[in-house]
């Protein structure tokens, strides 16, 4: 699976002789974007792998500082309580509040965790 992620983005760099430092940096922000969005793709794929697996997967292994597990409950429960919700948000409605976050929605969702915890909504362990 994580091959074809590397594929894509060799074919963003023409060759793999120019999969170097400059040739990344020069790429469009919205083809960077792309690949995330293949790697989701990609790995739901796989039986018991979901959205919610990956974007875990891209916030604590790959350290991505801007997902947005929007169908996390402790996150979406957070995002509920901070800007005083009556309802949890919905997946579309977390990606509007949650804009301001950007680039560090990662970061955002660690907040809401720890949030979440504090209120004891939440167990540490």
């Amino acid at each position: 699976m994580l091959l074809k992620q590397s594929t894509t983005l060799l074919s963003l760099c023409v060759s793999e002789s120019e999969v170097v430092p400059d040739t990344v940096l020069a790429l469009d922000a919205a083809e960077l974007r792309k690949l995330d969005e293949s790697l989701v793709t990609k790995l739901t794929l796989v039986k018991g792998i979901g959205v919610w697996s990956v974007h875990m997967f891209m916030i604590f292994s790959l350290h991505k500082p801007d997902v947005l597990p929007v169908g996390d409950l402790g996150v979406r429960k957070g995002v509920q309580r901070l800007y005083g919700l009556k309802e949890l948000p919905l997946p579309l409605q977390m990606e509007e509040i949650c804009e301001k976050w950007k680039p560090y929605r990662s970061v955002g969702s660690w907040y809401m965790w720890r949030l979440m915890e504090a209120k004891g909504v939440v167990d540490s362990a």
